[in-house]
């Protein structure tokens, strides 16, 4: 028997994204009339399509008085909300006809949206200001988008267990800012508006302009990774690339933190211990790469250290920015950043990856595995921030992570089926999947997607998707128990 959904409610929730969707994009007229571009039908056009889809969808729903939906209801709002977003998103391209196909309008709506980075297109200099524009209030859009889902919809649920740490920012639904969601949520809203604010005002006065400085902090504060430059932040100064870098580092971090922060609680924030790993990695990191760069590569110190804390900060956050050909450092480097690839960011911020909490997790289960083969009869327990983790939450986490690792062979094998060779299958497999952007091998730095044949760009979408959602709403919703009663 099938199980019963409340497609109604389901139908009202999307079309209301619909319409913010028609929203954010209807603010790319005004570059759009500002440099007289010839993209203001198409994005009139594309914007009345999304209105008359969200009516379509409000009409389809009225009369439903039973606005109590299920877990199972969740998990299709949230698929059905990114793809619906990503095929109405890909509309500007489109009619705009900065590109002409479909695949490759969707494959960059969905980077967009999901904060990948990971571009089709060669020279982005030549692109209308308004496409720009959009092309970065996607990655805006998409890392507020996830943070806004968790909060206002798994909290509603009372979501525990295995779907805390597969919601994306388990630390947000586990500790709410205040007992009513909504003021939970308009205060991470705050809080990520207030970022994006300072550090464009930060950029603007180096030596970016307006635009640049509001589509950079877009791809910053969101670990998007998009610029409206070839050669990203290379060609900027060392104040900005320096600017960048700090936020960067800031927008990889739980979005609760900067909340206890700014309440004066700063006992809290320094008792975090997903933090603490998180900038250990990080200053490791640099530390490791500047060095090396600086002996084997003979650069200044300044430049070392700039160029490695710039790389290892952006690919940790899975943002995606870079200043330099990163595959152009030694080997050491090079593995470096890719295993950083992996990591990801905090959860509860809108970077991508395995999180730092799960790696954490799973190396505390590992520990204790191999304390109880030394002390069979030893009592050992799990903690996280001094509170006790239970087994059966535990052991989900290392399950998420050797499902992300399966689903990321899959996809490098899949890829390869593709006739692409073994590097670049595998960097552009962890790029879309950690949504960090650039990879390895013909996708790196000085790279681009577009190279890739047209299934390759449709596997690397699906592991956008995935990564975006954190495997399990997707897997679920494939799942016969799904939709059985």
């Amino acid at each position: 028997m099938l199980k019963k959904f409340n497609i109604r409610y389901v139908l009202t929730i999307l079309g209301k994204i619909l319409l913010m969707e028609a929203a954010f994009m209807s603010t790319s007229l005004v570059w759009a009339f500002y440099y007289d571009e010839a993209t203001v039908l198409p994005f009139v056009a594309s914007v009345a399509i999304l209105l008359f889809a969200s009516l379509l969808l409000h009409l389809f729903s009225i009369g439903n008085k039973n606005k109590e939906f299920s877990t199972s209801d969740a998990y299709l709002i949230m698929v059905l909300s990114w793809v619906a977003t990503c095929t109405f998103g890909a509309f500007p391209y489109l009619l705009s006809e900065t590109t002409t196909s479909i695949v490759d309008a969707l494959f960059e709506t969905i980077s967009g949206f999901s904060t990948t980075g990971a571009t089709i297109f060669t020279d982005v200099e030549v692109l209308p200001k308004s496409i720009l524009w959009w092309r970065n209030l996607t990655h805006w859009m998409g890392g507020m988008g996830i943070l806004l889902l968790v909060v206002a919809i798994l909290p509603y649920l009372k979501v525990t267990g295995l779907q805390l740490f597969t919601s994306g920012s388990s630390s947000i639904v586990s500790e709410k800012l205040n007992p009513r969601i909504h003021e939970s949520a308009r205060r991470l809203w705050g809080i990520y508006v207030s970022l994006t604010c300072l550090e464009c005002i930060l950029l603007y006065f180096g030596d970016m302009g307006v635009f640049e400085s509001i589509t950079h902090s877009f791809s910053t504060v969101s670990t998007g990774g998009f610029s409206i430059k070839n050669n990203s932040l290379a060609g900027y100064s060392t104040y900005s690339q320096y600017v960048v870098s700090i936020f960067m580092l800031f927008s990889g971090i739980n979005f609760v933190i900067f909340y206890h922060f700014l309440k004066g609680n700063i006992k809290r924030v320094f008792h975090d211990e997903e933090l603490r790993y998180y900038l250990v990695i990080i200053f490791t990191g640099t530390a490791l790469v500047s060095c090396f760069l600086a002996v084997k590569s003979h650069l200044p110190f300044e430049e070392s250290f700039r160029a490695a804390f710039f790389q290892v900060a952006s690919t940790l956050s899975t943002t995606g920015l870079t200043t330099t050909n990163y595959l152009l450092w030694p080997s050491l480097c090079v593995a470096v950043i890719f295993f950083l690839m992996f990591f990801g960011a905090c959860s509860g911020s809108a970077g991508g990856g395995i999180k730092i909490v799960r790696c954490v997790l799973s190396f505390k289960v590992f520990k204790k595995i191999i304390l109880r083969l030394y002390h069979p009869k030893a009592i050992l327990s799990l903690s996280l921030n001094d509170k006790k983790i239970e087994d059966n939450v535990a052991l989900p986490v290392v399950g998420f992570v050797l499902l992300y690792m399966f689903t990321f062979i899959a996809c490098s094998l899949a890829l390869t089926a593709c006739n692409i060779d073994l590097n670049t299958s595998m960097g552009a497999s962890i790029s879309a999947m950690s949504g960090v952007g650039p990879g390895i091998g013909n996708v790196g730095p000085s790279g681009t997607f577009t190279s890739i044949p047209v299934m390759g760009k449709c596997i690397l979408s699906v592991a956008m998707i995935l990564g975006r959602l954190e495997l399990l709403p997707v897997f679920i919703m494939f799942s016969k128990g799904f939709w059985k009663n």
